[in-house]
């Protein structure tokens, strides 16, 4: 059974750990691939009606790899997606943050004009 599981590292230890498990699902795929070349070699060289049951066998071992390997690329993806809305949200917050104080004088002088357009009504 796969489970997922979740722990933290440094945000500039990121792409060594994405580089870790490509390099683990690099190594199941030249191992899949290796082991299809021998079944392709059984087809071709020595394909037995007797051994249907070891091709299907060795057929669903290469398909539960590929699923492996899958899984694998799919977890890389999330943490690079997960990374990509890290920094999205951080700055989207910083240009919200740089912008507050310029909204904040923006208001004073809308504020500051208005109550000068309601004094001056107020005088006439």
């Amino acid at each position: 059974m796969r489970v997922k599981i979740a722990y933290t590292v440094e945000d500039n230890e990121i792409p060594q750990e994405i580089a870790k498990f490509l390099e683990e699902a690099q190594k199941k795929a030249y191992e899949n691939g290796r082991d299809l070349g021998e079944l392709s070699s059984k087809f071709k060289q020595a394909f037995d009606l007797n051994n249907l049951e070891e091709y299907l066998a060795h057929l669903h071992v290469a398909r539960v790899s590929l699923v492996k390997i899958d899984t694998i690329i799919d977890d890389c993806t999330e943490i690079v997606d997960g990374l990509k809305q890290l920094i999205e949200t951080h700055v989207e917050k910083e240009n919200k943050e740089s912008l507050h104080p310029v909204v904040e004088e923006r208001d004073d002088q809308l504020e500051a004009e208005l109550g000068k357009e309601i004094k001056q009504s107020d005088d006439e």
